[in-house]
C-alpha cells in the first residue's frame, strides 16, 4: 500500500495461490499481485522479509498554475532511500506490513550545497482481501487496505542543514485508507486501487498548519510470461485541495502528483525474488510539486 507504492515480490510455485484456476491465470494473480506492491505476501506465503533501494533525481517542478518547468542547471537534488520491510499473514485473508525508511539527501541551490539524512516516518499497514483474484471469472479481487505513518523522521522546521537536506519526514500522523479491485485475465493482471490519507496538524512556534486530505489513484497492468517473470507498469495521480493555516486557507497550495513506473520481478528461488523498476513523474497534470526520475531495485525473501 501507500508509502512505498513501489514495493515487490514473486514465488516460483504459482499454481499453488488460485487452486480452482488455470495455471495462467495463477500465475497472474500471485506474481502480477506482488510486482503492483513489494511486501505483499501470496497466497501460500505466510511471512517476508526484503529491502528496497531507491535512486532518484530532481528532473523539475510544476507551479501553482500546472505549468512543467525543468530543472534549471544551478539547481540540482540527488535522493536516495533504503527501506527495510516486512509483512506477515494475520488468519488466511489479513496481512500485516512494517517499512522503515533511511533517507538521505543531497540538495544544491543558490551556490549553497547541503547533503544530509537519517531514519523517515515509519509505516505500519494492513491489507484484507474479501475476494482473491482469479477466484472467479466475473467477481474480480476485492481488498481493503488501511495504514498509519508515524512522524518518527526529521521535520523541515528541525532540519539543521543550510538547505534543509536532513529533513526525512513531513512532521505529523498519517492514517490512510483504501479499496483495491484487481483480476487475472489469463496471464495477465489488472489492478485499480484507490487511497485516501489524512494528516494530523502540527504546530511550529505560534503556527499550525493542516495538510488537506490527499486522494491517490493507482491503475496497474502486468504481464507473467511462461518463465515466471512478471512485467508491470502503472500510472497514479495524488490530488490534495489547499492547505490552512491557524484555520485559514493558504490560496492556490492545492498539490497534483502524476506518477509513472515499469519494472520487473524475477524469481531466483522458491522463497526468494528481485524486482527492478523505473519511476518518473511526467511533466503533465502536475501542481505545486516537484518531478524526478529514479530506479528501484527490491530483494525479497518468504517463508511458505
Amino acid at each position: 500500500m501507500h508509502t512505498w507504492l513501489f514495493a515487490a515480490a514473486l514465488a516460483s510455485a504459482m499454481a499453488t495461490c488460485v487452486l480452482d484456476a488455470p495455471d495462467a491465470r495463477a500465475q497472474a494473480c500471485c506474481a502480477g499481485a506482488s510486482a503492483v506492491t513489494p511486501g505483499r505476501l501470496a497466497l501460500h506465503e505466510v511471512a517476508l522479509v526484503g529491502a528496497q533501494l531507491h535512486a532518484s533525481a530532481l528532473v523539475g517542478s510544476f507551479d501553482a498554475g500546472g505549468s512543467y518547468l525543468a530543472a534549471p542547471g544551478s539547481a540540482r537534488e540527488w535522493d536516495l532511500e533504503q527501506d527495510v520491510f516486512g509483512s506477515v499473514r494475520v488468519f488466511k485473508r489479513g496481512q500485516l506490513a512494517l517499512v522503515v525508511p533511511v533517507v538521505e539527501t543531497w540538495r544544491r541551490a543558490s551556490g549553497l550545497s547541503d547533503f544530509g539524512g537519517g531514519i523517515g516516518d515509519v509505516n505500519l499497514s494492513a491489507r484484507w482481501d474479501f475476494f482473491h483474484a482469479g477466484a472467479s471469472r466475473y467477481l474480480p479481487g476485492i481488498a481493503a487496505l488501511a495504514g498509519v505513518t508515524f512522524p518518527t523522521g526529521v521535520p523541515v522546521e528541525s532540519a539543521s542543514g543550510a538547505l534543509g537536506a536532513d529533513a526525512t519526514g513531513i512532521g505529523a500522523f498519517q492514517f490512510s485508507g483504501g479499496i483495491a479491485f484487481e483480476q487475472a485475465f489469463g496471464p495477465w493482471l489488472v489492478n485499480l486501487s484507490g487511497i485516501v490519507a489524512a494528516r494530523m496538524p502540527r504546530t511550529v512556534g505560534d503556527v499550525t498548519s493542516l495538510l488537506a486530505p490527499q486522494w491517490t489513484a493507482l491503475a496497474t497492468v502486468a504481464f507473467v510470461t511462461r518463465q515466471e517473470i512478471a512485467l508491470a507498469a502503472s500510472v497514479s495521480l495524488a490530488c490534495e485541495a489547499d492547505a490552512t493555516i491557524n484555520g485559514v486557507e493558504v490560496p492556490s497550495s492545492e498539490r497534483e502528483t502524476p506518477g509513472l513506473t515499469v519494472g520487473a520481478l524475477f524469481p531466483i528461488r522458491d522463497t526468494w525474488r528481485m524486482q527492478t523498476a523505473l519511476s518518473w513523474t511526467p511533466p503533465i497534470l502536475g501542481r505545486n510539486q516537484l518531478a524526478s526520475g529514479g530506479v528501484v531495485w527490491t530483494l525479497v525473501h518468504s517463508w511458505l
